[in-house]
């Protein structure tokens, strides 16, 4: 079933708090904790500075579950935590390279409307993914045994194709990869590029009182 991609109002405190959308299999629930899957608090690319982090485990240090043939990649059926996190089996990945509005977060149209972008940016990647599987390249594993990577479905690369789509920017702290996605994304006004937001790592600032 198609999401709506946009919910517009003049106030935010004016969207219903909690909605279920029936797919085709199961439902998800559409609001700020997208049930189970959200943790609380998440470390992201670019929280803190790399320098600072622990000493990174690695990539061979990986769960049983991880392809012996290749064990730098996660293979499976992918649920979506928000824009820019999944989870296979357990296993949390974020997605390389791209940085998509947190789950709380909100922008406003054009004409200043506003609506929550976070949230539909989770719900438009879940969309995108349905049930079929997903095969994630591993780039590297945080210090919180996230893994960093660069997934994949039935060819297409989904971090580009989220900042393609509007969703989600490039991390251009972290990666230079999605520069062309962003731009092209930019240039046609779509979804977060329709009107006005902030950067997901400005608004998390923000949050935190910096």
């Amino acid at each position: 079933m198609n999401v709506e991609l946009k919910i517009l109002t003049n106030e935010v405190s004016k969207l219903p708090h909690r909605k279920w959308i029936t797919r085709n299999k199961g439902s998800y629930r559409r609001d700020a904790g997208f049930g189970p899957c959200l943790a609380n608090q998440r470390d992201r690319q670019g929280d803190t500075p790399r320098k600072s982090r622990a000493v990174q485990p690695e990539v061979s240090q990986t769960p049983y579950f991880l392809e012996q043939a290749h064990a730098d990649r996660l293979t499976g059926v992918a649920s979506v935590i928000d824009g820019d996190t999944l989870e296979i089996r357990g296993q949390r990945i974020r997605l390389h390279g791209i940085d998509a509005p947190e789950s709380r977060q909100v922008c406003a149209t054009a004409e200043g409307q506003r609506w929550r972008c976070g949230q539909q940016a989770a719900l438009s990647l879940a969309d995108r993914i349905g049930h079929r599987r997903v095969s994630c390249t591993v780039r590297d594993i945080d210090r919180y045994g996230r893994f960093i990577a660069v997934c994949h479905q039935d060819g297409t690369d989904l971090n580009a194709w989220l900042v393609r789509e509007g969703w989600a920017v490039a991390y251009r702290q972290y990666s230079r990869d999605y520069i062309r996605d962003e731009n092209e994304a930019s240039s046609a006004r779509r979804n977060i590029w329709s009107g006005r937001f902030d950067m997901p790592w400005d608004w998390r600032r923000a949050q935190r009182g910096g």
